[in-house]
């Protein structure tokens, strides 16, 4: 079986559970570390979403930002930042939790 260069990282609320990425480093016989979203985030909402539960959201939220900046850019539109496309998962979270 092939390795992974740079190793597992886990994602997600399951992934904080304790020794969760001790029992991954040994199950898959390579570096595992706990996956936690912020790089390239800005802003004011980036504590909020700095754990590994909102990974998938945060992962998504940057895909769609990214989508839009590339389309508003062909465009000619105007400037879409990570506050703006986060905003709208911030005020869906606070409702939650």
């Amino acid at each position: 079986m092939g390795k992974l260069p740079a190793g597992v990282i886990l994602t997600g609320g399951t992934a904080q559970l304790a020794g969760v990425v001790e029992l991954a480093r040994e199950v898959f016989g390579m570096p595992v570390r706990l996956g936690v979203p912020g790089q390239h985030l800005s802003g004011s909402l980036i504590d909020a979403v700095e754990q590994p539960r909102f990974s998938t959201a945060t992962g998504l939220a940057m895909y769609a930002m990214h989508e839009l900046a590339r389309g508003a850019a062909q465009a000619g539109a105007r400037a879409v930042t990570v506050d703006r496309v986060l905003g709208s998962v911030r005020r869906w979270l606070t409702d939650f939790f």
